[in-house]
């Protein structure tokens, strides 16, 4: 009988039974986030995107925080702890529980962890639950602010991972995309183009 998830991105029919599962959520949470920061990027961090962005600011507006939010939660995932109490996680950490013996994956892992700290401490106090001193009194909460390089930096670790264990344990390979992938540039060029054909032109 083929498996369920045969053919998904991710899913790599090598790998031991006990993880393969596992490690193709992880995939696709490594592919979620690279997408998901593209066009973040796409729609947030490039000047020719700005003229429709500031004429639609409130639907932009949630998108935007939309997109923060996603972020920090699918990072907050992937470096999660191997167990929550009782409960066990998908996340780098419970991969690395399985390939134990792996001292570059042990590098790579903590790399990972500890460059999501910053992103970490702002899921536990303003996204998944709000923090009163944090909301309140941001100045005293001493909340880290996250800059372009630490989503940069999160990303291309979390590609390394996924690369290492299916390179190494089984011989696959993956791409994750490309700049452009996430799709900003095309919705960007469609709503310029209609809002230039709004707004009245001049003769």
């Amino acid at each position: 009988m083929a498996d369920r998830f045969e053919g998904k991105f991710g899913y790599i029919e090598p790998l031991p039974e006990e993880i393969r599962e596992a490690f193709m959520w992880l995939a696709h949470d490594v592919v979620a986030l690279h997408r998901k920061w593209d066009l973040y990027l796409g729609l947030f961090g490039k000047p020719e995107s700005f003229q429709v962005v500031t004429q639609l600011p409130q639907p932009f507006n949630l998108i935007e925080e939309s997109l923060r939010t996603d972020i920090t939660m699918l990072i907050g995932r992937l470096s999660d702890s191997a167990k929550f109490g009782k409960d066990e996680n998908i996340s780098f950490r419970a991969l690395l529980e399985f390939y134990s013996d792996d001292g570059t994956l042990e590098q790579l892992v903590a790399d990972f962890v500890q460059n999501c700290k910053p992103v970490t401490q702002n899921r536990h106090k303003l996204v998944a639950h709000t923090d009163k001193l944090a909301k309140l009194s941001a100045d005293q909460a001493m909340i880290p602010q996250i800059k372009k390089s630490d989503i940069d930096a999160i990303n291309q670790k979390a590609q390394k991972i996924i690369k290492h264990v299916a390179l190494t344990k089984t011989g696959h390979d993956y791409g994750f995309g490309w700049e452009g992938d996430g799709g900003a540039g095309a919705l960007i060029y469609w709503l310029k183009k209609g809002l230039d054909n709004r707004i009245p032109r001049m003769e």
